[in-house]
């Protein structure tokens, strides 16, 4: 008899693009993205001789320097480069382009949102689960600034993608200020399947 694994997991980071002087301008594009924490910013250069720096024009904050070939006079990168940061922490962070900033006002800027929760999953892995069988896992939601929308959860074959999706239940929990525990299961319908959150 075969036998499946399932494993629950919190949604994956995401990274933004930016290019880095297109079309020969001295510009980002697009010069502000908003994100929430734990994301990646891409910066891509197409542009010649343009740094990211970050910081309000022109100072540099010591977060982040990407490009930077020299200071004194200051030179960057060509197109072709790309560099990137992730963001731990929520607010604005302003940039610039050490060659093009003052003089030009090549600036850009990322905002980082507070996430609405946190989950936690301890135990994430639930297994073997036979077909037919149901395995749980427990986690706990945290509410950020007083966010109480449920938190829908669903799982997804593992492989081969042909096989039929899982079902997740409940399927969602309430976060809550006291960090508000939930318990799942998934049941098998002949597949692996992975729980994952969704908002």
């Amino acid at each position: 008899m075969n036998e499946w694994w399932a494993n629950a997991l919190p949604a994956p980071a995401k990274t933004v693009h930016v290019q880095v002087g297109p079309n020969n301008a001295l510009s980002f594009s697009p010069s502000s993205v908003t994100i929430n924490v734990g994301d990646t910013v891409e910066w891509d250069w197409v542009g010649n001789n343009h740094t990211v720096t970050s910081g309000g024009c022109c100072s540099f904050n010591g977060l982040f320097d990407l490009g930077t070939k020299g200071t004194s006079p200051p030179t960057g990168q060509n197109a072709g480069f790309a560099a990137s940061h992730t963001f731990t922490q929520p607010g604005s962070f302003p940039y610039f382009c050490r060659v093009h900033g003052s003089n030009f006002g090549m600036t850009g800027s990322v905002t980082v949102l507070t996430p609405d929760y946190s989950i936690s999953i301890p135990n994430s892995t639930v297994g073997p689960v036979f077909p037919g069988q149901t395995g749980t896992f427990n986690g706990s939601l945290v509410s950020q600034s007083g966010y109480s929308n449920p938190v829908a959860m669903s799982c997804q074959p593992l492989a081969p993608s042909s096989q039929p999706n899982c079902i997740v239940s409940p399927s969602s929990a309430v976060p809550s200020a006291s960090d508000a525990a939930f318990l799942s299961s998934i049941s098998t319908i002949p597949s692996a399947c992975r729980g994952q959150r969704r908002d």
